[in-house]
Formats: structure tokens, sequence, C-alpha cells
């Protein structure tokens, strides 16, 4: 699967778009930016039912449509997506909760 993650420019909400790997990261990038949308990553995921749910992987693999690749953050960005069907300020939030709660363990 492919991944494309932005940010909408007048709210700031994440958008986030997983899609079948014969779509190109371009064509969903065109559409994304209908809507306002920075770019912010794209890439590859890969996504695996574990013992204990759904294991997603992140490809170190390089969009060529759009000569971007993956971020720092991409990963827990796409887990809580593709778990929750969070979006937009829900999304920001728990990513934000989870920031503050790994810098608060690593203190």
């Amino acid at each position: 699967m492919k991944y494309v993650i932005g940010k909408n420019s007048v709210n700031d909400h994440y958008v986030v778009s997983v899609f079948d790997e014969v779509v190109t990261h371009a064509h969903i990038a065109k559409a994304m930016m209908f809507d306002r949308v920075r770019l912010r990553s794209a890439g590859f995921v890969y996504i695996y039912k574990g013992i204990s749910g759904s294991v997603v992987t992140i490809g170190t693999e390089v969009s060529e449509s759009l000569n971007l690749g993956p971020k720092k953050g991409d990963q827990l960005v796409l887990e809580l997506f593709l778990r929750d069907g969070l979006s937009g300020l829900d999304l920001a939030n728990m990513i934000a909760h989870h920031e503050i709660q790994a810098r608060k363990s690593h203190a």
C-alpha cells in the first residue's frame, strides 16, 4: 500500500490517504491539493495481521512521482488513522498526546 500525509492549510488538521500501489502518489496529492492540503510526506506502508492486532511498518522508499519520502512520526499517524479511523482535529490531538507522553517517559 502507498500513503500520502498532508496538513490542511486552513485549519492545520492532518489529512491522510492510504491507497493501492497501482495509483500514483502524485494522483492522490493532486486531489488533496484541491482541499488546500500542504503535503508533508509520502511513502509505502505495510500492514500485517498479528496475534495482538495489525502491525504497521513504514518503508524507506521515496515516492518517485512526488520526490517526497517518509518523515518521522508517519508510523504513529498511520497507526492511529488505520486503527481508529481518526482524521482532522482528532488525529492531531492524539498525535500531540502521544508526543507529550513520549517526552514524559524520556525525562
